[in-house]
């Protein structure tokens, strides 16, 4: 009689499992690379393991212009797990989309990963009140190449190694302006200063209390 050994036949169970996980990632690969993939997408990458979501306030996460209204937040919730993310923001009316990203702790930015239909992408650190048209403190302004595609943008640390809020400002689609996928990545670096709650007492100073003191001295005297 032939014996087993279990063990044995366990891990060879998961490395013909492995096997097959890394053929079939090849055969997604080449059917991307047929729909028009190239080295400069991540379409058919992992999740980015330095993703910053759970370092996002996602109650807070808001897009101006957005429609549906919380879309860009669907799509910031599905983008960290998974890359073929169902959700999608597009603009209520033409002329660009905002996305403004808050953090619970302080935090170092190294690229964004994004798809949408825009052709160019504004980031900015710091400033929560960027609107559509307002001018941008600091930023750095990226070509996109508009397409259905997941690229990867490099943002430089020097500019980005201290950062609470993260607004991504989205113009210039040719035709129906979207949002399909964005991650943040990068690393915390703190916590977040807290605000400090502090009651002050006036008392009055000894030159005005010797002053009201001779006015009524001068009064009694009358």
């Amino acid at each position: 009689m032939e014996v087993f050994d279990l063990g044995v036949w366990r891990e060879g169970g998961r490395r013909r499992g492995r096997q097959r996980w890394a053929r079939l990632k090849g055969v997604i690969f080449i059917l991307m690379v047929m729909e028009g993939c190239s080295e400069e997408c991540v379409c058919a990458a992992e999740v980015p393991s330095k993703s910053l979501f759970g370092s996002v306030d996602i109650s807070r996460v808001v897009g101006t212009n957005e429609a549906p209204k919380g879309s860009c937040k669907e799509v910031l919730v599905e983008s960290s797990a998974r890359r073929g993310v169902a959700a999608c923001s597009r603009t209520r009316v033409p002329g660009g989309l905002v996305v403004k990203i808050p953090f619970v702790e302080k935090v170092a930015l190294v690229k964004i990963e994004i798809r949408c239909t825009f052709r160019r992408v504004e980031i900015c650190a710091n400033d929560p009140y960027v609107s559509l048209e307002s001018q941008m403190k600091n930023q750095v302004e990226y070509a996109l190449p508009g397409t259905a595609h997941i690229v990867p943008v490099s943002l430089p640390p020097y500019k980005y190694k201290s950062v609470d809020h993260l607004t991504v400002r989205l113009k210039d689609a040719e035709g129906e302006e979207s949002l399909s996928y964005l991650v943040v990545c990068g690393a915390v670096k703190g916590a977040l200063p807290r605000a400090v709650n502090v009651s002050y007492e006036l008392y009055p100073v000894p030159e005005d209390t010797k002053q009201l003191s001779k006015e009524f001295q001068h009064i009694r005297m009358e």
